[in-house]
């Protein structure tokens, strides 16, 4: 009913923020803005690609992040886990490439 369609919008929330994080990383090392708008789909394609190969990985698969209703992910709250600790991931490395990148500014 509508907690699952709650539970559905926030983790759409979720994973559009990962990859749009993803998306200003790319932009903060390539200048160009058709590579920082097209790399983030390329990312996810590849390690899709390479993720459903295996049946060991498959839980990091970034398809499986909007439908915690599967059988293979582990308890239900580890779409939410598994996204915020990549957003975390994703925006030290940020913070860290944006530090290198103003050092001599």
């Amino acid at each position: 009913g509508i907690g699952l369609a709650m539970l559905l919008l926030v983790l759409a929330f979720l994973f559009g923020a990962l990859w749009s994080d993803i998306g200003l990383l790319v932009s903060a090392v390539v200048p160009n803005k058709y590579a920082a708008l097209s790399i983030p789909f390329a990312i996810y394609f590849v390690v899709h690609l390479f993720l459903y190969k295996s049946d060991i990985f498959l839980v990091f698969s970034p398809a499986n992040m909007l439908m915690p209703s599967t059988t293979f992910i582990p308890y239900k709250a580890y779409p939410f886990v598994y996204q915020i600790a990549l957003m975390g991931m994703v925006n030290l490395a940020y913070n860290k490439i944006m530090e290198v990148r103003l050092e001599n500014v």
